[in-house]
């Protein structure tokens, strides 16, 4: 019961989180100090989520489901030790170039090239989604054609 209440606290505070960030949509600093704090919620939850996927392997009842729960395993990890921590990173980079020099990136526009490069690494990590459901679907329709 605790689990499932702590799980409903973070998909609140992801809630909260993106309306923070519309909130702070006319400062690009703002913005990305709102993206930092996001991505480590969501880090949080990607690194709570491997106790459910845990428990979905031990409970697997085929190989179907054995190979699905490996294929969520490893993309949670590539999410917690790669991908969600260069979110992070990145954020964080872009509030500190900001900070040091916001000339450039407030008045002279400097900002759309930070905004540019976030739209495209969110256009790759889409295509990498993409990529990751397709491949997952088969291994659903499997482990219940299993059952």
């Amino acid at each position: 019961m605790a689990t499932g209440i702590r799980a409903q606290f973070l998909l609140h505070r992801l809630r909260l989180g993106r309306s923070d960030l519309v909130q702070q949509a006319r400062s690009p600093f703002g913005v990305v100090k709102v993206s930092a704090t996001y991505a480590v919620v969501v880090w949080l939850l990607f690194i709570y989520d491997m106790r459910l996927i845990r428990a979905g392997v031990s409970e697997s009842t085929n190989d179907a489901e054995r190979n699905l729960y490996a294929r969520a395993r490893g993309d949670q990890l590539l999410n917690i030790w790669l991908l969600v921590p260069l979110l992070f990173v990145f954020n964080l980079g872009c509030a500190v170039v900001i900070w040091r020099w916001p000339d450039l990136f407030l008045t002279r526009g400097g900002h759309v090239w930070l905004i540019s490069a976030q739209l495209i690494s969110f256009i790759v990590y889409l295509v990498y989604i993409a990529s990751y459901f397709k491949t997952i679907a088969s291994l659903v329709l499997r482990s219940h054609e299993q059952d």
